[in-house]
């Protein structure tokens, strides 16, 4: 392969016995000076021609004037925009022109006898002037080929339309030297259905050579793969834990993370990061501790740690297993809740056991009948008793593993999927190798056929949730003692359950829509008209909103009309995870006569202090700010109040000696107020005047 100036780019000169001594300078330096000039400008000429006219080029010349019946062929024809490729081998003169145009022929026959692909050689408008058909080819279906028709006349029309369609660009293609051109499509044939793939490639100036191979084998094998892949997609998309895979280095090498949310930065900003830069110091060095303690011992490790993440403080449990030579699995489990239920129970001494293995549960393939193609567990204590799983269950099906009503449970969910194209999951009790367990089973397809089961024991989960059951009536009586409502709704405000305080004060003819559980189902603020409904509603959504996307804890005040005036209320809202919304309501009406009061009297302090006839300020005694001057202050100064402002100064700029504000300062801390007493000011103009002056201490908010 030659570039415009003749230099080698890439050679195959190392499988050719013989080379001429000349080549081989040729191939290692380039055109050295020893090169003819005359065969190097005809080759630089015909590296040149061929990628202008993209045609072949075809150059003879003897390289040894000793011996004229040995010469050299160079064929160049244009490999890309830039680059040509050149032929090279060694001519005998002695052979006559029609001996070597039948040798050629009889070389080229023996070439197509060899090949095992369908080959036409056509005119540049697709149509047929010479087609070599292998033996044992099949054209199906009484599909015929005949010379003077196009390429295509013997397809079906809709693969006649892709012919059609691309021929014209791909010629065009080849010709500014893109060579990989190709149609792929599918034939029917009585065996059924097969691929094919057809390669183009231009021959002379006015011809195309069209090679066809079968390539159904390599389909189907693509085909395969996609559908194995597929089936691993549907067991991750099934699997509530997140998964790291990582190198030795600390680097992210690939997340699935069913809750980015509970991830401590997003997945963007993690991918392909080390975990020493994305990731507490803390936190690295338990990572760190596991890494190296599975190096030196090759065991699986296990960690638990809280972490600050995007939701709020978690705890996790992090398993870490070897998967290569310089690789690690992290399987990363969030046990929030169950830490949490362990400190409500007081059993925290109970948890906290290592694992065996990376994961902890029970895992089925298996095909729509329930035959078990595929079998994993971590934990044989998970089995039914006297089971074993070994390689013979490929031939076993779940019925003759299981009692028949738990076989049923899985035909439900298998056909829930099949409808839904849900997940679906479903709980039950049995006797494993360990005793009385409880599990949870959850199904999702993973092909045509198939399906896989995940097995997790949730025993201490169902032991906490019946402790907390239990706990539930006394929950119960402790919202029914407060003295306030409160509201659970779904995400719509639609109510799910409410109590309202005995001795709240609610006008009667709206407590007796409320009595008797008459609003489950209603959506709130229903039992007021629809126009303060609707607008009450439109705020209350966007409060749920915002506490929804943040998980935090949002409030607003409304009114409501009473039986003698209107009320006021404070609602705080929390809307979950699982969306539902949860609402604590309270009666501020007395609050809010008590804030109209004080903006009242502070309103009435205002105009008392304004029509004062004497100057008074407001200033604080730690940064010496002033707060307040009334407008007899602003005449004292001097000053027009349109055009200067006191307010955010500080006050000790306009006492001539910044040492008696001090003073007065200690001094008024420590007895609460100033006698009157003569001191010198200073205008902001800079003159100065005497003035008469008190102080007295207030705490004002």
């Amino acid at each position: 392969i030659l570039d415009v100036q003749g230099k080698v780019l890439d050679s195959n000169s190392s499988s050719v016995t013989e080379i001429h001594p000349l080549h081989r300078r040729w191939i290692d330096s380039g055109m050295v000076k020893d090169v003819p000039g005359n065969l190097r400008n005809q080759l630089v000429q015909g590296i040149q021609k061929a990628i202008t006219t993209k045609t072949t080029v075809l150059i003879r010349f003897s390289l040894n004037d000793t011996s004229p019946e040995v010469s050299h062929e160079y064929r160049i024809v244009p490999h890309s925009s830039k680059t040509a490729l050149c032929v090279v081998r060694e001519l005998d003169d002695e052979i006559k022109p029609d001996e070597r145009i039948e040798k050629f022929h009889s070389d080229y026959q023996a070439l197509l006898n060899a090949l095992a692909e369908l080959v036409f050689r056509t005119s540049r408008d697709g149509v047929i002037k010479e087609l070599f058909i292998p033996q044992g080819w099949e054209i199906g279906l009484k599909r015929k080929i005949l010379k003077g028709k196009t390429i295509w006349h013997h397809l079906p029309e809709p693969i006649q339309k892709l012919w059609i369609q691309g021929w014209s660009e791909k010629i065009q293609l080849l010709e500014k030297g893109n060579l990989n051109q190709s149609f792929n499509y599918e034939l029917p044939y009585a065996s059924g259905s097969k691929h094919f793939e057809a390669r183009l490639a231009l021959f002379g100036e006015e011809e195309v050579l069209v090679t066809v191979r079968e390539t159904t084998p390599m389909v189907r094998a693509f085909q395969q793969l996609e559908k194995s892949e597929n089936r691993y997609e549907a067991l991750f998309s099934s699997y509530p834990d997140f998964i790291f895979r990582m190198n030795f280095e600390g680097y992210f090498l690939d997340i699935h993370a069913p809750n980015e949310k509970q991830l401590y930065l997003p997945i963007e900003k993690i991918l392909g990061k080390k975990i020493q830069d994305t990731h507490p110091h803390e936190n690295v060095e338990l990572f760190n501790k596991a890494l190296e303690k599975l190096k030196q011992t090759g065991k699986n490790q296990v960690q638990q740690y809280s972490l600050r993440v995007q939701s709020g403080e978690e705890y996790f449990e992090r398993r870490m297993v070897r998967s290569g030579p310089n690789e690690i699995l992290m399987i990363i489990t969030n046990v929030s809740q169950r830490i949490e239920q362990q400190k409500q129970l007081e059993e925290q001494s109970q948890r906290r056991t290592a694992l065996l293995n990376a994961n902890p549960d029970l895992v089925f393939r298996m095909n729509f009948d329930g035959t078990i193609l595929e079998a994993h567990t971590s934990d044989p204590d998970l089995l039914i008793e006297k089971t074993e799983i070994s390689s013979t269950w490929g031939k076993k099906n779940m019925k003759d593993l299981v009692p028949p009503w738990l076989f049923s449970k899985w035909q439900e969910s298998r056909d829930a999927y099949l409808k839904t194209g849900k997940t679906q999951s479903y709980e039950y009790e049995l006797n494993a190798r360990k005793g009385l367990s409880f599990f949870e089973a959850r199904i999702t397809g993973c092909g045509e056929d198939e399906f896989y089961v995940v097995i997790r024991d949730i025993s201490s989960r169902k032991k906490a949730e019946q402790e907390l059951i239990a706990s539930e009536e006394r929950y119960r009586t402790l919202v029914e003692a407060l003295p306030d409502i409160t509201v659970r709704t779904d995400f719509e405000g639609y109510y799910l359950d409410y109590h309202i305080a005995e001795n709240l004060f609610i006008a009667e003819n709206i407590r007796d829509k409320f009595s008797n559980q008459q609003q489950l189902g209603k959506q709130i603020w229903s039992v007021f008209d629809q126009k303060l409904q609707e607008s009450l509603l439109r705020r209350w959504r966007k409060i749920r909103d915002r506490s929804y996307q943040n998980q935090t804890v949002e409030t607003f005040e409304y009114r409501l009309p009473g039986e003698n005036a209107e009320l006021f209320w404070s609602m705080r809202v929390k809307a979950l995870p699982n969306q539902e919304v949860v609402m604590h309501i309270r009666d501020v009406s007395e609050r809010r006569k008590m804030i109209q009061e004080k903006q009242n009297n502070e309103k009435r302090f205002r105009q008392m202090v304004e029509k004062l006839p004497v100057p008074v300020s407001i200033t604080r005694l730690d940064n010496h700010e002033i707060l307040y001057v009334n407008p007899k202050g602003y005449e004292i100064y001097g000053m027009d109040p349109n055009n200067y402002d006191f307010i955010g100064k500080k006050v000790s700029d306009y006492y001539s000696d910044l040492e008696e504000r001090l003073r007065l300062v200690d001094e008024i801390r420590s007895r609460g107020f100033l006698e009157p007493m003569e001191r010198k000011f200073i205008r902001p103009d800079g003159t100065h005047f005497w003035g008469m002056h008190s102080s007295i201490l207030i705490e004002y908010q």
